[in-house]
């Protein structure tokens, strides 16, 4: 993935973060992207993979990120211990 990709994906999920709480993007290795938001517990990054690998079942996560108010934050504990099984981690 290339940097204008990675500044893409920020940029769209900003958008979408702005008075919205939580808010994360993935982006397939196909060039696939998928905003989600939280939703009652269940955290974005947790949602915007399973939209991701619900379009695309074999997809490559080539990247993810979380952001709160427009601010870049740490993913939740489930996505960052699932990201230590991963042979490489997505992030941005």
């Amino acid at each position: 993935m290339n940097t204008w990709d990675k500044h893409e994906l920020v940029r769209r999920v900003r958008e979408k973060s702005r008075g919205a709480g939580r808010v994360a993007g993935a982006r397939s290795s196909a060039g696939t992207v998928v905003i989600a938001t939280s939703v009652g517990g269940v955290c974005a990054e947790v949602l915007a993979l399973a939209q991701l690998l619900g379009q695309e079942p074999n997809a490559e996560v080539e990247a993810i990120v979380a952001m709160d108010g427009g601010r870049i934050v740490a993913p939740c504990g489930s996505v960052s211990y699932t990201h230590l099984t991963l042979p490489t981690t997505p992030y941005v």
